[in-house]
């Protein structure tokens, strides 16, 4: 959440603003692959919980930290870490219904 409030307000802060990234999302982070590794493992914890919720008010605020968190990890701009984060999702999802 930091991170996009980060990004909200003080855009040049969250943003890279040097010549190789720029414009990749940043965060609170220096380096976008730090940022990377967590939410790809948030975004699988989190479809968990999203699985396993049990009411519409659960399944509403996971929902919604879910979608922050891919939205977060899709906009970094490295691919590498997406398809991690799919390939955790797959896991996810395939021991919970597997």
């Amino acid at each position: 959440m930091l991170s996009l409030v980060l990004i909200i307000i003080y855009p040049r802060l969250g943003i890279h603003q040097d010549i190789v990234w720029n414009g990749a999302w940043r965060g609170i982070f220096g380096h976008k692959n730090d940022l990377g590794s967590l939410m790809a493992l948030g975004n699988g914890i989190i479809l968990v919980s999203v699985a396993l919720s049990k009411n519409k008010r659960d399944m509403l605020i996971n929902g919604s930290s879910y979608l922050l968190t891919f939205f977060l990890d899709r906009y970094r701009c490295s691919a590498k870490r997406f398809n991690i984060m799919a390939i955790l999702n797959g896991l996810s999802l395939s021991m919970l219904y597997g």
